[in-house]
């Protein structure tokens, strides 16, 4: 299901430019609701550290 809304997003946001390329780069499908979890509670705990100057990179916090 999430896969599909992924292809949506890609075909017809990004080809009507309503987003860009690297947009896609902050969007993740994970399988399950344990990587959901792991993906949060990394960039969480960075947040409670950081505050507002917290690394906005999701890259960094996918497992």
């Amino acid at each position: 299901m999430w896969h599909d809304l992924y292809r949506w997003i890609k075909k017809d946001l990004l080809g009507r430019s309503m987003i860009s390329a690297t947009d896609l780069k902050n969007i993740y499908c994970t399988s399950t609701n344990e990587e959901t979890c792991e993906i949060i509670e990394l960039a969480y705990q960075e947040f409670k550290i950081a505050g507002d100057k917290v690394c906005l990179n999701i890259n960094k916090y996918q497992p």
